[in-house]
């Protein structure tokens, strides 16, 4: 719980104050993706043997234009772990253009296909679950995003939009 306080005046030196509580709830339980059992033998001669495998949180994500999932992929062996179709309220997603994390937030975003629309939508979204929420159409077929690291989103129109080939824009993250 977080108190809010609040001062306004006017031209005429008044001020009135008031007061609030925020809450914030987290109804959200945490994910956690575990490995497969690892079962080796020992190297000859020795009691033991050095293992190496991915302790989970080595992977990358990958996407598509073809098809609305998210793959989950190893940075040990790069094997496709998990492929997680991309679920937008509301639309049918047909592939997913793009995807970057806001590196100051850790928030993961995409740029969606979606049936019945020619333009692109931006959205966030949760890579383990693939559950989107929807900020709003890009207005143009964006073919891709990339976060500057000071958080500012740029988006590159493509992806055969006859208005704007090849244009680079800075897209808004809220609406």
């Amino acid at each position: 719980t977080t108190t809010v306080n609040v001062v306004v005046s006017d031209d005429e030196g008044n001020t009135v104050a008031c007061s609030f509580d925020v809450v914030v709830t987290d109804d959200e339980d945490p994910l956690i993706n575990c490995n497969a059992p690892v079962v080796v033998n020992t190297d000859p001669g020795e009691c033991g043997a050095i293992v190496n495998f991915d302790v989970g949180g080595n992977f990358i994500y990958s996407v598509t234009r073809n098809d609305g999932s998210i793959r989950q992929i190893s940075s040990v062996d790069y094997s496709i772990l998990n492929t997680t179709p991309v679920s937008l309220a509301g639309y049918t997603v047909q592939g997913i253009n793009g995807m970057s994390v806001d590196p100051q937030t850790g928030m993961f975003y995409i740029i969606a296909k979606v049936s019945g629309e020619s333009n692109r939508r931006l959205a966030t979204v949760n890579p383990l679950t693939g559950i989107a929420t929807d900020i709003g159409s890009t207005g143009y077929r964006m073919a891709g995003i990339t976060f500057a690291p000071d958080g500012t989103l740029y988006g590159v129109a493509g992806d055969g939009d006859p208005s704007c080939s090849e244009c680079l824009f800075t897209i808004d993250k809220v609406n």
